[in-house]
C-alpha cells in the first residue's frame, strides 16, 4: 500500500537521526517502480532516476519496514482514507477528494456535518451525507494493502486502528480491528439499542427507522 495511507512508527538509531526529509528517485514514484525490484533496476541502471538505486530512501524505508515487521511479535497498522484509495474510494480531504477544498452543499465543513453535536441537533442533515458516502463506497473490495495486513495474522498479533467507516479491514480478514468512527455496515437503534447489520443503504430512509421500535437509528 501506499506509504501515505498506514503510518508505520520506526525507532532512529540514536536521537535525531531522522532524515528531515526523503529524497527520492524519479522512478520511486510510479507504482510498478517501488513494486517490482527488476525495474526498479533497470530504470536506476538507465539513468532515469535522480538517485543511484543504494541512494533511493524509497527502496531503503521500504527493506527497513519489511525488516521491523519480520521481527516483530505483535504490530499496530494506524489507517486512513488512503489505504482505500486503490480499492476506487475517494478520501474526504486529499487531492481528488469528496470534499477537498470546499464545503458541503450545507454550507459547513464536511467534519462539522458529521460531528456527534451536529446529529443530535439535526440528525437528517448527517443522514444525508451518510448517504452519501455509502453511495460512494458501495460495491468497493478490499486492496492488496488491506489484504497484506490481514496476511500478517497468520503469524503475528496484528491490531487495526482505523479512521474509515468503510469496514474493508474486516472484509479482507482482519480480526481485531478498532473503527474509532464505527462501520457503516453496523447501524444501532438510539431508542431499543437493536443493532442491525446492513450490506447497503440501498432503499433506506432519512434517516433510517429501527425495524423493531420504529425510532431512528
Amino acid at each position: 500500500g501506499k506509504f501515505s495511507a498506514s503510518r508505520v512508527l520506526l525507532r532512529p538509531a540514536s536521537p535525531g537521526t531522522g532524515p528531515a526529509h526523503i529524497p527520492d528517485c524519479a522512478g520511486g514514484r510510479t507504482r510498478q517502480h517501488r513494486t517490482e525490484p527488476r525495474l526498479r533496476r533497470a530504470e536506476h541502471q538507465a539513468g532515469e532516476g535522480r538517485l543511484t538505486l543504494g541512494g533511493c530512501m524509497t527502496h531503503e524505508i521500504a527493506d527497513t519496514v519489511a525488516g521491523r515487521v519480520r521481527e516483530a511479535r505483535r504490530i499496530l497498522f494506524i489507517t486512513g482514507a488512503g489505504i482505500s484509495a486503490d480499492s476506487g474510494l475517494p478520501t474526504y480531504r486529499g487531492t481528488g477528494g469528496l470534499y477537498n477544498g470546499r464545503l458541503t452543499e450545507s454550507g459547513l465543513p464536511i467534519e462539522e456535518v458529521l460531528s456527534g453535536e451536529m446529529f443530535a441537533r439535526a440528525p437528517e442533515v448527517t443522514w444525508s451525507y451518510l448517504l452519501e458516502i455509502e453511495r460512494h463506497c458501495r460495491g468497493a473490495a478490499p486492496n492488496a494493502a488491506h489484504r497484506a495486513i490481514a496476511e500478517l495474522e497468520r503469524d503475528k498479533a496484528v491490531t487495526v486502528l482505523t479512521q474509515n467507516i468503510d469496514g474493508l479491514h474486516r472484509a479482507a480478514g482482519s480480526r481485531d480491528v478498532i473503527e474509532i468512527h464505527g462501520t457503516l455496515n453496523r447501524l444501532c437503534c438510539l431508542s431499543c439499542g437493536k443493532v442491525r447489520t446492513v450490506e447497503d443503504f440501498a432503499g433506506f430512509e432519512q434517516p433510517p427507522a429501527c425495524d423493531a421500535c420504529g425510532r431512528m437509528l
